[in-house]
């Protein structure tokens, strides 16, 4: 018992220090912070809640009343923890269903004070499972997975390269979870959601710090840090947009940066499941494609098509130009295969100048 105690101490103190964490970094944005904050409380009062139950169990009968409170709010709250963090990292339109679902569960648990659907604590104050209480690791999966899921999407969202470290949290959290459904004398659950709570944290900041908040591609710095670790062979698209200057000085910097997210959604679109697509300066992109290599050409294409399709609606967008090279390990360094991208680029940049097509080269 005490050492259930110590733990849920911890995660209360754990949380508390997320909590802090959360509200002084201002990388985060505000909608996010919240969730996370909100979500860190959620799971104080859970867990509290829990320790109190445990506590009160089989106490003198005059506390049976605040027993089943406290069991109400343990059981009615915790499936909505999830979907609280989940909101941090992708809101998602879905939510609604799960929040609605968690309403539903949580009208269940409050009946069950006085009809022992899921729990019934007796005149004794002893605590007892019921014939439904399986309907609780229900709404506490459902909710999960659908947090897994807004992260795995966030993660995808933003170009996240660390998928097994994700996997791996959440291995970790169902461990944890797993453990104490199976032997309730093993009360980790708690500990494990702190934890994993905090790797989750650490897992968003990661992600975000590589964000250029404008386009949400990668930013200058996780380009500057992949030229210096890239060993195979890859292709190098970089991408310039036209007269941007011009755009800025007749129609405001509104609109040139509407214009820049217009570039950054088609680059994604085309090249986001292929490659890793970078905002490398004020009006260039560089994508490094990982796969289809063979084939830039032919998407550089449907690129240059997604982006007149968009000045047929708006005819004010810019137009890009493209330049495209192949790094090859042992031939040349990363750096030359960048100048050629660079150079071929700049070169498609003047065709477009003299009223030529883009028409990206490979040199």
């Amino acid at each position: 018992m005490n050492i259930y105690i110590a733990c849920i101490g911890m995660t209360v103190f754990s949380m508390l220090i997320l909590i802090l964490f959360s509200f002084r970094n201002f990388t985060v944005s505000l909608s996010a912070k919240r969730g996370i904050i909100f979500s860190a409380v959620l799971v104080i009062v859970c867990s509290s809640a829990e320790c109190l139950g445990l506590l009160l169990d089989g106490a003198a009968p005059s506390f049976r009343i605040p027993h089943m409170i406290v069991k109400f709010i343990e059981l009615s709250v915790t499936p909505f923890i999830p979907i609280v963090f989940a909101n941090a990292f992708q809101p998602h339109k879905s939510r609604l269903v799960f929040l609605i679902m968690q309403a539903v569960h949580a009208l269940i648990q409050f009946l069950s004070i006085f009809s022992g659907i899921t729990f019934w604590v007796d005149e004794n104050n002893v605590y007892h499972h019921c014939a439904f209480y399986d309907i609780y690791y229900i709404a506490v999966a459902a909710s999960t997975a659908f947090m897994l899921y807004s992260i795995a999407m966030f993660g995808r969202r933003f170009q996240s390269q660390n998928k097994t470290v994700l996997a791996m949290i959440a291995l970790f959290m169902a461990t944890g979870v797993t453990c104490q459904a199976v032997n309730e004398s093993i009360r980790i659950v708690w500990i494990t959601v702190a934890i994993g709570s905090i790797l989750f944290y650490i897992y968003y900041c990661t992600v975000m710090i590589q964000v250029d908040a404008l386009t949400e591609l990668m930013n200058r710095n996780a380009y500057e840090r992949r030229v210096k670790s890239e060993q195979r062979r890859v292709g190098i698209l970089f991408f310039d947009v036209n007269d941007f200057k011009k755009i800025n000085d007749k129609y405001g910097h509104q609109f040139g940066d509407e214009s820049l997210r217009e570039v950054a959604k088609a680059l994604r679109k085309v090249y986001g499941k292929i490659g890793l697509c970078y905002r490398i300066g004020g009006d260039e992109f560089c994508v490094i494609l990982t796969k289809r290599i063979e084939s830039a050409q032919e998407l550089d294409l449907d690129f240059s098509s997604m982006i007149a399709k968009n000045r047929l609606k708006e005819p004010r967008l810019p137009t890009v130009s493209t330049g495209f090279s192949i790094f090859e390990p042992g031939k040349m360094t990363f750096q030359e295969a960048i100048a050629n991208a660079d150079a071929n680029m700049y070169e498609a940049k003047k065709r477009n100048k003299a009223g030529r097509d883009i028409a990206p080269q490979d040199k």
